[in-house]
């Protein structure tokens, strides 16, 4: 199976760290920033965490060219992946899982939230429990390949 790209929202993806502020309102921060582009970082570490929960040689790296037989096909969109000021989390992500033959795909929606109030010092604290986020992602899409 290959992890597609993930599709991530305009609002997020941008090199600054974007935090919700209010149920209708986002924040831009002016000088903290990812360490590289947030879909690069979402595809790597969502890679990593279902490698580890499926199993070995189920999910074919990003390094890896696309083999010549058919191949299952996971594609995630990110509609929300936002954090906030006590370092809580929301995720909101789409996928389609694609079988080979392109004959079936299964559809999904998961909306995850990490509660905030653990000591959360700020921006800085907020890539951790956005990468349990996606943890918890895995762990349900590892469930649905699983039991293709």
């Amino acid at each position: 199976m290959r992890l597609e790209p993930p599709l991530i929202g305009a609002e997020m993806d941008r090199p600054e760290l974007v935090t919700r502020s209010g149920a209708n309102r986002v924040h831009v921060a002016a000088f903290d920033r990812w360490a590289a582009p947030l879909d690069a970082q979402v595809q790597r570490v969502l890679a990593e965490d279902l490698a580890a929960r499926l199993p070995p040689g189920a999910l074919l790296s990003a390094e890896q060219p696309s083999p010549s037989g058919p191949y299952r096909s996971l594609t995630v969109s990110l509609a929300e992946f936002y954090g906030d000021a006590a370092c809580g989390v929301t995720l909101h992500a789409d996928w389609s899982l694609a079988e080979p033959h392109a004959a079936a795909v299964r559809y999904g929606v998961e909306r995850l939230q990490i509660p905030g109030g653990a000591p959360c010092s700020g921006l800085a604290d907020l890539p951790a429990p956005m990468s349990r986020a996606l943890g918890m992602l895995a762990d349900r899409l590892a469930q649905v390949i699983r039991a293709q």
